[in-house]
């Protein structure tokens, strides 16, 4: 019988991850098979080898500023912790993300648990990430919400996108009002969304629960309180989006393409949108939104789908690396990487056992 109940547990931990990743396959196939191959080549074969040595320094410089925007989070709790260290966390929680169909959140308990390796307590090592992240997607969601107008007003898109696209950031713009709210009245977001869902009424989670409300609180006074930490993570974000316009721009100059502000801008947007995605490696969404996108814009859609494929490179790369490093740790685990798979089914699983 456990025999049994072992075999189904890993059939539905396949079909959780197999799903999902065919899913990717075949939207990166319908997104492949609608490129002219010969002008492809002959982009690639144009590309310009400096350009992309120096996509790849920027790409590095945008990690280094997103650790560094981490550690001010960490400093604002009087934790000091080794930069080196924090790095080594980093590129380990993104490796795991990066593998797991989670909107970059797959990798969060493994960045906690090394975290954990340092003194911090699970209250002090998740607010810090929690504040690290909604700082990251709020920028996402923003540059998002900007672009879906900007392509709305400016370019000839059907009705239904169009409407869906409105209907997409309202929801972005209302969950970020809703976030800064929540703070600014001290009651928290994170515990809403918690109770959301009923988890505070789950036994399993009972502690949990407490080690959150703490969490919320030091997440409220980093936001309320510690100004200087949080406009100098603000700042440090600000220059990582620079770099990150500067990193589009060399993706598309090595490709032959000379972009302007305004495609740079979207280009980023759509990028930052596929991996809010659930699906791993943002497999397909990546290459088939810049597809869309230059047709949308009238550029060439090969162009589109080489800045996709030399994203995914940069960010496989960057996950390896990440996963080498959690493994040398010892936290890449089944219980880890199955946690994002998992939790949602549960969550909704329980939640119609105690509504019936």
């Amino acid at each position: 019988m456990l025999k049994k109940k072992s075999m189904n547990k890993k059939l539905k931990f396949g079909l959780q991850i197999s799903i999902p990743i065919a899913i990717g396959l075949v939207l990166f196939w319908l997104v492949f098979k609608n490129i002219d191959l010969q002008n492809f080549i002959d982009i690639i074969k144009n590309t310009n080898i400096w350009y992309v040595i120096l996509y790849f320094i920027v790409s590095a410089l945008v990690i280094l500023c997103s650790v560094f925007r981490w550690n001010l989070i960490l400093l604002s709790q009087k934790h000091k912790i080794n930069y080196i260290y924090l790095l080594k966390a980093y590129l380990a929680g993104y490796g795991v993300s990066y593998i797991t169909p989670s909107a970059k959140l797959g990798g969060e308990p493994v960045r906690a648990a090394l975290l954990g390796r340092q003194g911090l307590k699970t209250h002090e090592s998740l607010s810090t990430i929690i504040i690290d992240k909604t700082l990251e997607l709020s920028g996402s969601a923003l540059f998002f919400v900007i672009g879906s107008i900007i392509l709305a007003i400016n370019y000839a898109l059907p009705d239904n996108l169009k409407f869906l696209i409105i209907i997409i950031s309202i929801i972005f713009l209302g969950l970020i009002s809703l976030a800064i709210y929540q703070i600014v009245s001290e009651k928290g977001f994170v515990i809403i969304i918690y109770k959301f869902f009923k988890l505070h009424k789950l036994k399993k989670l009972k502690n949990f629960t407490e080690k959150l409300i703490d969490t919320e609180k030091l997440i409220i006074k980093f936001y309320k309180k510690d100004k200087k930490h949080f406009f100098a993570a603000l700042f440090v974000m600000a220059i990582a989006w620079g770099l990150m316009f500067i990193e589009f721009k060399l993706a598309m100059l090595i490709f032959g393409f000379n972009a302007n502000l305004l495609q740079i801008f979207l280009t980023f947007s759509v990028v930052g949108a596929a991996y809010l995605i659930p699906v791993p490696f943002a497999m397909g969404t990546l290459e088939g939104g810049q597809v869309a996108l230059f047709n949308t814009i009238n550029l060439n859609s090969a162009i589109g789908f080489g800045v996709g494929l030399l994203t995914r490179v940069r960010d496989s790369f960057t996950a390896g690396i990440g996963l080498i490093i959690a493994t040398y740790y010892g936290v890449v685990k089944k219980k880890n990487i199955t946690k994002s798979y998992q939790f949602n089914q549960n969550v909704f699983k329980d939640k119609s056992r105690k509504e019936k």
